[in-house]
């Protein structure tokens, strides 16, 4: 039976605060070669990790990560006290650039990053990836900007060279004109959102399903043609699926 490629979706998450430096030093410890994390900018324009609109989830306080200044993010602790209590009490928010150092350390992996849509609202695309892009440059031959944002995508498209993953709720949205104008070379759906038989195959791209913590789900989309799952809990999938045996074609990195 197919075994896909696992994706660490915003690092190794059931150890560790999301997107944070600790998140993925444990997804790539642990073996994993594609990681995923969530890109938001300051009020000023720093890239930092960060996924939710607010910060009470993960930082314990109100307001949301756009409002404050780089300076003020860096003072910020991602302890998502409410899963870990105070064992990840001095964990930063980490910054773009610290992925970027992780990459260069292992350079058999790769990072799929997303550029999150309230950022896009508030500084517009070309501004995001003004702020993303000279970071990524490092590494650009083992990162895809991925986002719900096709506009974006399109922009980035003429920008940069970097491979494109377009995001979305349900597996009917990748049939549309703006994704065939796109030509994306991955698309992500999630898993809530997929009809219950038939194909799971975007021409031209490779397909990638989220949330999936269950291996056997996991077998069975791959089956249907998905080639990536991502998940929170890394190790446990891989430990239960064994390496993967989808061929990726091109490879991505």
């Amino acid at each position: 039976m197919a075994t896909p490629h696992l994706i660490a979706h915003r690092g190794h998450v059931a150890t560790c605060p999301e997107n944070t430096r600790s998140a993925l030093v444990s997804a790539l410890d642990a073996g994993a070669l594609f990681v995923e994390v969530d890109v938001q900018l300051s009020a000023d324009r720093e890239p930092f990790l960060f996924h939710d609109r607010s910060l009470n989830r993960v930082c314990n306080r109100s307001g949301a990560l756009g409002d404050l200044n780089a300076a003020e993010v860096r003072r910020l602790r991602a302890s998502e006290p409410g899963r870990f209590g105070a064992r990840f009490q001095a964990e930063p928010v980490a910054h773009l650039s610290d992925l970027v150092a992780l990459l260069l350390r292992r350079r058999d992996a790769f990072a799929f990053v997303e550029l999150k849509r309230n950022s896009l609202d508030v500084h517009g695309a070309r501004a995001v990836l003004k702020s993303v892009l000279p970071l990524l440059e490092p590494v650009r031959s083992r990162c895809a900007l991925i986002s719900f944002n096709l506009a974006a995508l399109l922009e980035a498209r003429h920008l940069c060279d970097l491979p494109l993953g377009a995001v979305f709720d349900t597996f009917a949205e990748t049939h549309s004109e703006v994704l065939a104008a796109l030509r994306p070379e991955y698309v992500f759906t999630d898993v809530f959102g997929l009809p219950f038989s038939g194909p799971l195959t975007v021409p031209g791209a490779k397909v990638a399903v989220y949330e999936v913590a269950d291996p056997a789900l996991a077998r069975v989309l791959a089956a249907r043609g998905v080639r990536f799952i991502e998940t929170f809990d890394y190790a446990e999938m891989a430990a239960a699926l064994g390496p993967a045996n989808m061929a990726l074609g091109e490879a991505p990195h």
